[in-house]
């Protein structure tokens, strides 16, 4: 492994590397691999997140009821305001899993009464706030990714959760993560975070992605001693530490940073 954790440093260093991930939960699916209906594991598994689950909702359905008018989705006037409940009609079973991507939501959907749901995608949206969510014990994958968020807190109590997507919005401090023990993925991608704190509690995560931020020293990862892959592109980094105490870390991205040398990293 380490053979390949130096070329994966003079790559970065060069520029060189993958793409970033396309911002979806489809595109984190190895994450929950094991969530995965009995059978199912066999399949390609993209078409399983893209709606052939029996007991899935996708909202699109819907949109050709509506003609593009969400007036008769709304449970109260406020512009931007969607309940679950609107629409429960529409289903004869509480979903596993709700789309909701791109209908100029200004506020979280109220979601009572839908335990059991696993995937909530609320992508492409103008959600400024999270809502408490204690109700979702079941849920596995979040995608927030595009929405105007600037405070974390209310995720805590997400104890199934696995896959986070919160790239694109306007949050400046990581936080309300102590719950988040079965995390997996975490893209905080382009935002506007100033520094890595509060994670430590995140011992089974191992995707990280805290690119295009305001990062400017690599710091505060103790604790997370599965991590395989930290993005941290584009950034203005000056000083790494703490990368050589990530056990498992096997690609590491720093470039478009103000690294003037990596010999910090030593043989991590």
């Amino acid at each position: 492994m380490r053979s390949s954790r130096q070329q994966q440093k003079s790559a970065n260093a060069n520029g060189r590397f993958p793409p970033s991930p396309i911002p979806s939960y489809k595109y984190h699916v190895n994450a929950v691999k094991s969530l995965l209906p009995e059978g199912a594991s066999h399949r390609n598994l993209n078409p399983w997140f893209l709606g052939d689950m029996k007991t899935a909702l996708n909202i699109d359905t819907l949109k050709g009821k509506h003609a593009g008018d969400t007036k008769s989705l709304h449970h109260n006037p406020g512009p931007g305001f969607l309940s679950a409940f609107s629409f429960r009609d529409e289903i004869t079973s509480c979903p596993e899993r709700l789309d909701l991507d791109r209908r100029a939501l200004t506020e979280f959907p109220h979601l009572d009464g839908f335990d059991r749901l696993r995937l909530l995608n609320l992508q492409h949206n103008n959600i400024s706030k999270m809502q408490p969510l204690k109700h979702l014990q079941n849920l596995v994958i979040l995608d927030l990714y595009g929405n105007q968020i600037f405070d974390m807190c209310g995720l805590s109590s997400l104890k199934s959760l696995r896959v986070l997507l919160l790239g694109n919005n306007r949050i400046q401090r990581i936080c309300d993560m102590d719950g988040l023990g079965k995390l997996d993925a975490l893209d905080l991608r382009n935002n506007q975070i100033s520094e890595i704190e509060n994670l430590s509690a995140l011992s089974c995560l191992r995707s990280l992605n805290l690119s295009g931020n305001r990062i400017r020293r690599v710091d505060n990862l103790q604790g997370l001693n599965s991590l395989i892959e930290l993005d941290l592109r584009n950034n203005t980094i000056s000083l790494v530490t703490d990368v050589e105490n990530l056990p498992r870390l096997q690609r590491l991205f720093l470039s478009h940073n103000s690294i003037s040398s990596l010999d910090d990293l030593g043989e991590c």
